[in-house]
Formats: structure tokens, sequence, C-alpha cells
């Protein structure tokens, strides 16, 4: 299992350059300019999330495999990728509120649908 979470903040997009697949970049790039910032980081996340579930971290590229962009965000389905086990992946991305994104990435079928934010304190003795 693999999570990633990102603070929405401004960003340079020319970023998705060096980072996203061609066709990630296109669908980015087409959007208006209101929805680009949250798409990049729906993307980032879940490419981060999978680099820490293969145990890869960002020694794997994240320009290396990409997601399926003609059902997303409904489906979120990873592309093929060369030399990698063909197991089962699954995904879901959350937003903590309007400033956090959160993806989750498992080879096991259920992720909840749902994330809540538990405080701290909950886990002390």
């Amino acid at each position: 299992m693999g999570v990633d979470i990102e603070q929405i903040r401004p960003i340079d997009m020319e970023i998705a350059n060096r980072f996203f697949t061609q066709e990630e970049r296109e669908v980015l790039f087409h959007l208006p300019g209101n929805d680009q910032l949250s798409f990049f980081y729906e993307l980032w996340t879940l490419k981060e999330s999978f680099v820490k579930a293969i145990g890869q971290g960002l020694s794997c590229p994240l320009d290396s495999f990409g997601f399926d962009m003609r059902n997303y965000p409904h489906t979120i389905t990873l592309l093929d990728i060369k030399g990698r086990d063909k197991m089962e992946w699954h995904f879901k991305k959350y937003f903590l509120n309007k400033d956090y994104c959160v993806a989750i990435c498992a080879n096991f079928r259920y992720v909840p649908d749902n994330a809540r934010v538990l405080n701290r304190d909950l886990f002390l003795l």
C-alpha cells in the first residue's frame, strides 16, 4: 500500500512536462485554468502513492507510467508498465478539505470510499 498527501498550493505547471505522460499533460493543459491546479495534485498524489506502494519512491520516474484518462476521474486505471508485475492495483483519491489532496494505492480490492482526519491525541496513551 502507498499513500501520499500534498498541500494544494500554487506551482509552476511546467513541472508537468517532466513528470506526466503525454496523455496526462494533454488533459491537464486543456482544462480551464482554475481546474488545472487541483488536477495536477490529483495526478501527482496518485503517482506518488503508486511508487510508494511498489517500494521504489522517486527512484521510479513519474513519467514512466500513467493513468488512462478516458474515464478519469470516475475510474482510475493504471496503464501497463513495462517490466513491472502485472498485479492489480486499486486507487482512491480524497480531498481532506480545499487545501489537501490524498491518494491511496493498494494491491487489494477494498480501499475506503471516505477518509477522515484523526487527532493524534487519540493515539497517545
